[in-house]
């Protein structure tokens, strides 16, 4: 999944949690929970023909994903439980993408980088119409128990 759904999630789940090292570890494991359902990915995209044409799309998309995940960890800020579940929910994702780029990264990944590869049942295994469609809801309902 692209960065926010997996924010939001870490925080809803963050925010349901008792206590912070509660929320921290739930957030967590909802990055793994997530991934299971099928997405797309695009910095695991295991399909080079998709942004080939035109690399400005990849990145500006790229770049809008990570902005609003920022700008909403800013927001969440004053709430520690949801601020520190969202980030938890991308530290599997910030972990594989050192796993890439740096062989051998020796930090969380080997649960990681099977959900990830290419092999993956869910990951960028579906349509792509129907894999944002996933992120959306996941989106929506984390914004909801967020909102609470």
């Amino acid at each position: 999944m692209t960065t926010i759904p997996h924010v939001i999630a870490g925080a809803a789940v963050g925010s349901l949690a008792p206590n912070l090292p509660v929320a921290i570890a739930v957030g967590f494991f909802s990055h793994f929970v997530l991934d299971f359902i099928p997405h797309w990915d695009p910095l695991f995209d295991k399909n080079p023909k998709r942004f080939s044409r035109n690399k400005l799309i990849f990145i500006f998309l790229l770049a809008v994903d990570l902005g609003i995940s920022f700008a909403i960890l800013v927001y969440l800020f004053e709430h520690p439980q949801m601020f520190l579940g969202g980030i938890a929910g991308i530290l599997p994702d910030v972990d594989n993408f050192l796993q890439y780029k740096f062989r051998g990264f020796p930090l969380l990944s080997k649960i990681g980088i099977n959900i990830h590869d290419g092999n993956s049942l869910w990951h960028n295994n579906t349509k792509f119409i129907y894999a944002v469609f996933t992120q959306g809801i996941v989106t929506l309902i984390g914004l909801y128990i967020i909102s609470r």
